[in-house]
């Protein structure tokens, strides 16, 4: 489950309203840029924004998409080091900035707020490790069918929340290699297009075997 999903995101969307003012980026506009010192913290009331990481090439790598009810900025608001990526709105996005400090306050508050922003981190993190490890030792098959199957629901369907070029992103693969890829899946029974944005997997152990131990 996201933690985006559970019931601390209304008590630190409240929290955050209630100290903050709300401010608009247009798309594409930068938000955070890499090596700053600032250490504020941001919640995403609607909207996308990507996190990138410029290599030593000059070309900007995504390294995570935040959507609506996601938090960004927290690393430097908690270790008070310089920003480690530079954060980009994807679309016309509206988010609401809080000081470090104030929400440094909120999770002191009581012992509550702290156990779910443990909760958020460590969510993030084992996502983040899921993430790395699938793009170093997964072959571009084999991410898809993991992403799936990490997705899929009690009915054995799988909603798809991002557009398929948010997909391919995270992944690391072009849009078309993913289009290629669902087909293959289509073509040999494994899922089947319920619309455009809901899958339903017709053999998960098919699926499951795909990936490595």
């Amino acid at each position: 489950m996201k933690f985006s999903e559970t019931v601390i995101s209304e008590k630190i969307r409240e929290y955050f309203l209630s100290r903050t003012f709300l401010l608009s980026y247009q798309k594409n506009q930068i938000i955070i840029n890499a090596g700053d010192h600032e250490d504020d913290i941001y919640y995403i009331m609607s909207g996308a924004v990507a996190a990138l990481h410029q290599n030593v090439n000059g070309k900007h790598l995504l390294l995570k998409k935040f959507y609506k009810s996601d938090i960004v900025g927290y690393y430097a608001g908690f270790s008070k080091k310089p920003r480690s990526a530079t954060v980009v709105a994807s679309k016309d996005t509206k988010l609401l900035r809080i000081s470090s400090q104030e929400f440094h306050n909120f999770t002191a508050e009581n012992p509550t707020n702290a156990r779910e922003m443990i909760y958020y981190l460590s969510s993030e993190l084992h996502e983040q490790t899921q993430r790395y490890r699938d793009l170093g030792l997964l072959s571009v098959e084999c991410r898809v069918v993991s992403y799936l199957l990490q997705l899929v629901d009690d009915h054995h369907v799988v909603t798809l929340e991002h557009s398929r070029q948010d997909i391919a992103d995270i992944l690391g693969m072009s849009r078309e290699t993913l289009s290629r890829i669902l087909s293959q899946l289509l073509d040999k029974k494994y899922i089947r297009f319920l619309t455009k944005q809901t899958i339903l997997l017709l053999n998960e152990d098919a699926l499951s075997a795909q990936l490595p131990d």
